[in-house]
């Protein structure tokens, strides 16, 4: 009789918590769906935008403002602009050849190892301006439910990256109740990194961040405000190529 009362009891409470324990990967086919991230690398052609930051370092608190324009063709061609710190820097690349305005020489001209290409694209990639690498990976990467948490205010799900490079711990929070990622965190030798999406905005029927905030630790790093996103704007292609040295 004990027996099937425990076996009664089981039913009851643990059961229920079996049956209504959350979907990592429908929590991440939910934003990929409403963020249409999916699709952006494949139908988004040109894209420009404009970031503004502002950054401090962590270790010795001076703070950096800086714009930072993006003009970007699918798999050819980049160029971005940045002034900061009353100096203007350019680099480019027009499919073929790697361009920048070297500080160093007053502002020259000159081209550079075609092998920094990649690391480049990687960065405005990295900007979450299109898709980042989820929706590229939703079939091999590995997701854990953690829990649903309170997180500055706001109900999130919090789930755990499995299988990380270098061992390292990363986490998602997404939005419980619009479905979009408010959070990336993960360990690293200085501390734990926050990523926090706290507007986003809507462009050609896309989202893309509006103002993102990033910590190490307990120390705000940078706020971003990304400002003129264009999807697929007419871009003549010799904007990509190197300037003449005036």
């Amino acid at each position: 009789m004990l027996k099937r009362i425990l076996l009664l009891l089981a039913i009851v409470f643990i059961l229920p918590n079996i049956s209504f324990a959350e979907d990592p990967y429908q929590i991440l086919d939910k934003y990929l769906e409403i963020t249409k991230s999916n699709f952006r690398r494949d139908s988004i052609t040109t894209l420009k935008f404009t970031l503004v930051t502002n950054a401090t370092n962590p270790m010795t608190n001076q703070s950096m403002a800086a714009t930072v324009k993006y003009w970007y063709k699918k798999d050819s061609s980049y160029r971005i602009e940045q002034e900061a710190m009353g100096q203007k820097t350019k680099i480019g690349f027009d499919g073929k050849s790697l361009w920048w305005t070297n500080p160093q020489q007053g502002g020259k001209l000159e081209e550079v190892p075609s092998t920094y290409r990649d690391q480049v694209l990687a960065q405005i990639i990295g900007e979450n301006i299109l898709g980042g690498g989820m929706s590229k990976n939703r079939d091999s990467i590995k997701l854990e439910f953690v829990a649903k948490e309170t997180l500055d205010e706001k109900e999130c799900f919090k789930i755990k990256i499995l299988g990380n490079e270098d061992d390292k711990v990363a986490f998602l929070y997404f939005d419980a109740l619009t479905g979009l990622m408010y959070q990336y965190e993960i360990d690293t030798p200085q501390g734990k990194y926050y990523r926090k999406t706290k507007q986003v905005t809507k462009s050609a029927g896309y989202f893309f961040p509006l103002k993102v905030e990033e910590w190490l630790g307990d120390k705000k790093v940078s706020d971003k405000t990304y400002q003129s996103i264009s999807v697929n704007p007419k871009i003549d292609d010799r904007f990509f190529a190197m300037p003449a040295n005036e």
